[in-house]
């Protein structure tokens, strides 16, 4: 649609907003590995020490104690990840149009670029690490049966996500679990997310819904899909997986092709699951 929709007898002082998803695996990865980013096929070291060895020690004894050397491993979070977004305003626009509008444009792009983002990682995680494989097994392999998410059955389901993270020692505070609208309904039929004081919010703002089994529950339409019934539905840890992004520029210059001006973005961003043990995830059927 052109600008030249915008041009009425008289301006409104305020533009109409797009309806906006809200932003959820991004906030929820760990960014302790961001560092300087400059661009495109950076890669960000992750440094790792080996487990640490218990021996028994016996009093007087002649024998000397074994020392162990430390090991160490290397992990690497490679910026392969490029986004952009360019759009451009007529001069005879500008002359017309208030400020707002152009305020309005780059928030949108810079939302865009976000939700962008966190389909992306949601995707990403469902295709990375481990899943579980359902209620009549608790290894983690490759093959997944879906589990019933119906209201009688969503209970039983989380905890199958919370059995397999204690059996990975995962950290109880922190753990989290993402669920699409679908599967949240089904929480609320059960009574277990309920409009009450325990509902918080992340720093960032992210909403978690409530809390059960030791999960902050949030829902995401970012969720992927199996389809229509049935979703990866992902649990884990923030130290789990690492996500660092970058924008790496953000100019106007004159447009070459009209009299106007151009302003352009680029975010450049990459994701790694560093510790398959704390990303549980499986399929749930909604009914």
């Amino acid at each position: 649609m052109s600008v030249n929709n915008f041009i009425p007898e008289i301006w409104s002082a305020t533009v109409l907003d797009t309806l906006k998803k809200n932003m959820v695996f991004g906030n929820l990865a760990n960014r302790d590995y961001e560092g300087e980013i400059s661009g495109a096929g950076d890669t960000v070291r992750i440094n790792e020490i080996g487990d640490i060895t218990i021996n028994n020690y016996t009093k007087n004894s002649t024998t000397a104690i074994t020392v162990q050397y430390l090991t160490d491993a290397q992990q690497i979070l490679t910026i392969d990840q490029q986004k952009y977004f360019a759009f451009s305003m007529d001069d005879v626009d500008k002359a017309q149009v208030r400020p707002k509008l152009m305020e309005k444009a780059m928030e949108r792009a810079a939302y865009n670029l976000a939700d962008n983002t966190d389909t992306n990682l949601a995707t990403y995680l469902s295709t990375t690490g481990n899943f579980f494989v359902g209620a009549n097994s608790t290894e983690l392999g490759s093959t997944v049966t879906a589990l019933s998410a119906a209201s009688t059955a969503v209970i039983t389901a989380l905890g199958w996500y919370a059995r397999i993270m204690d059996q990975n020692n995962v950290p109880h505070q922190g753990r989290f679990i993402v669920v699409p609208p679908a599967i949240l309904q089904q929480m609320v039929l059960a009574r277990i997310v309920q409009d009450t004081n325990n509902s918080n919010f992340l720093t960032s703002g992210t909403q978690a819904v409530g809390n059960f089994y030791g999960f902050n529950i949030y829902v995401s339409n970012n969720c992927y899909g199996v389809n229509s019934s049935q979703w990866h539905v992902i649990a884990g840890h923030s130290m789990g997986f690492s996500y660092a992004e970058q924008i790496t520029e953000t100019e106007a210059y004159r447009n070459q092709n009209a009299f106007g001006d151009v302003v352009r973005g680029l975010l450049v961003y990459g994701r790694k699951v560093t510790r398959p043990a704390c990303i549980v995830k499986g399929v749930l059927t909604s009914s």
